[in-house]
């Protein structure tokens, strides 16, 4: 009989209200009154802990909307961090490309130039014009690096 009973108090709370009056003046106080006040009201208040049925169910609704608002979130989070990954692996094979053709430039600049000092009188003419065909051509692969 003990067990049941203090399973069924365990759900509530307890709580002892004293009013008092003392010179014309009342208060409240959860001790009983003094020798020197009058006790006018005492009132034991129980207030049951336990959530109402609708309350629990507004927590597991609010709990599963917001859960399930979390999942998109992460998703879009996980699609929008592999966009910017792809993205940036196309810019770092961009760059590559763009310094792999500078440096070629860049070489077929250095071989004219070797051309054009070790061309013969008749055709240093024809080098150096080719020279500066190249060194175009490489202005314009490495102007975006």
């Amino acid at each position: 009989m003990c067990l049941p009973l203090t399973l069924f108090l365990h759900n509530f709370a307890f709580a002892d209200v004293y009013q008092c009056e003392q010179n014309g003046h009342i208060h409240y106080s959860q001790t009983a009154c003094a020798a020197n006040q009058k006790q006018l009201t005492h009132t034991t208040i129980t207030a049951d802990d336990t959530p109402s049925k609708e309350t629990q169910q507004a927590a597991k609704n609010r709990y599963q909307r917001e859960k399930s608002e979390l999942k998109k979130l992460e998703q879009q989070r996980i699609k929008e961090q592999e966009k910017q990954e792809k993205t940036a692996a196309k810019q770092i094979a961009k760059s590559k490309q763009q310094k792999a053709a500078c440096d070629k430039a860049q070489l077929q600049v250095k071989w004219a130039k070797e051309d054009a000092k070790s061309a013969a009188q008749k055709s240093e003419a024809k080098a150096k014009l080719k020279m500066q065909h190249v060194k175009e051509k490489a202005a314009l692969s490495c102007q975006s690096n």
